[in-house]
């Protein structure tokens, strides 16, 4: 029995040429993927170099924001004169009394001056000093200021006037703990004799004659000659 012939024309059912065609196609698509990702990459750090750009920008506004407030508040500050001239003299008038009460009031009007913390101090050193020494039972510490001035001279002319006066009191002057020089009708009294003197002096001599408390004022500096 013979074999079956096999003839040529068979052959054109095999999938030569789709085969070829998927296998030249598939590095074709893997290099076009392959760019994709690299322009995908591209466009990503272009975005974040922006938006560092952007970030870095905004913070130097906000410094340049805060620099700018600062220039101005110092300025309006500045522009204030008559606010800085009333806070010295409110100062200064609580230097000169020395008590709690006047500091109060300075810290009241001006709870953020310029010397707010030391009138703090100022405050908690005279409560201390009251009682730590008792001094308005026991110790002979008052003073009765009729005058007080910057320089020792103003204050020697002072008490060369009132001693050439018909006062019953000798003539002191002492040099306060903030500097001021304070003339005073005598010195280290007890409390019931310089509110008698506090008020000969308010009837006689100065209205506001006021009394201090201290245990800082030394030695009297004062000799009439």
């Amino acid at each position: 029995m013979n074999a079956p012939t096999i003839h040529r024309e068979d052959k054109k059912n095999e999938p030569s040429i789709p085969n070829a065609e998927k296998i030249t196609r598939e590095p074709e698509a893997q290099s076009l993927s392959s760019t994709e990702k690299s322009s995908q990459f591209k466009e990503r750090y272009k975005r974040g170099s922006k938006n560092k750009k952007y970030l870095i920008m905004g913070s130097v506004a906000i410094v340049l924001g805060f620099a700018i407030w600062g220039v101005f508040e110092i300025n309006k500050r500045k522009s204030l004169p008559d606010f800085d001239k009333r806070e010295e003299q409110v100062w200064n008038t609580a230097l000169e009394k020395n008590d709690s009460l006047n500091y109060k009031s300075y810290l009241n009007e001006f709870p953020e001056g310029q010397h707010a913390m030391q009138a703090h101090r100022k405050i908690d050193s005279l409560i201390k000093i009251s009682n730590s020494h008792n001094i308005h039972d026991t110790l002979n510490k008052y003073f009765v200021v009729v005058g007080s001035h910057e320089k020792m001279d103003d204050a020697i002319k002072q008490a060369n006037e009132l001693s050439r006066k018909n006062i019953p009191f000798d003539i002191h002057i002492y040099k306060s703990d903030n500097g001021i020089y304070a003339v005073c009708l005598g010195g280290y009294l007890t409390n019931e004799e310089a509110h008698h003197r506090r008020n000969y002096a308010k009837d006689n001599i100065k209205p506001d004659a006021y009394i201090r408390v201290s245990i800082l004022w030394g030695n009297n500096l004062y000799e009439h000659k």
